[in-house]
């Protein structure tokens, strides 16, 4: 992960005096931890959760099971319904929320995809990336991706 990009996004949100929060599934809670990597953190991080199963996008984030059972839980609109339910219920300037699939296995390459929604202040992004690689590299490689995207946003 880029220390980089990592610490100008908290230098950034420290400046606005905004604070970040995250629901994840495919990314496991590795996006929120390597903006806790940074020092400092702690003045922007609001909230976050590892939302695994469709029930706790359910129960925590109020994502209708009819909505996953219509397009799938790895898909662009349960993504943006994440985060729609997180931006509801925490008080955080910008929510991140990821779904997908980061593939099977720990050694073997195999094609992974994310879906992810940043919300910042009420205007919503929804993206796609992808990566040809074992699981934990694609769930570093999205989160990469997803800072890079939230960084390119935050300089608009």
């Amino acid at each position: 992960m880029n220390e980089l990009v990592k610490t100008e996004i908290i230098n950034i949100l420290k400046a606005k005096k905004w604070t970040i929060a995250c629901a994840e599934s495919c990314t496991g809670g590795l996006l929120i931890a390597h903006l806790i990597d940074v020092p400092g953190a702690s003045e922007v991080i609001n909230e976050s959760y590892v939302t695994y199963s469709v029930e706790a996008k359910n129960k925590i984030l109020g994502v209708d099971k009819a909505l996953v059972e219509e397009y799938g839980v790895a898909s662009s609109e349960v993504s943006l319904a994440m985060a729609k339910g997180l931006y509801d219920k925490s008080a955080a300037n910008i929510c991140i929320a990821t779904t997908g699939e980061a593939g099977s296995s720990l050694t073997k390459k195999e094609k992974a995809f994310c879906y992810y929604t940043i919300i910042i202040n009420e205007e919503y992004y929804s993206f796609i990336t992808d990566a040809e690689a074992t699981r934990n590299e694609a769930r570093a490689a999205f989160c990469e991706a997803i800072y890079q995207q939230l960084l390119e946003l935050l300089d608009k």
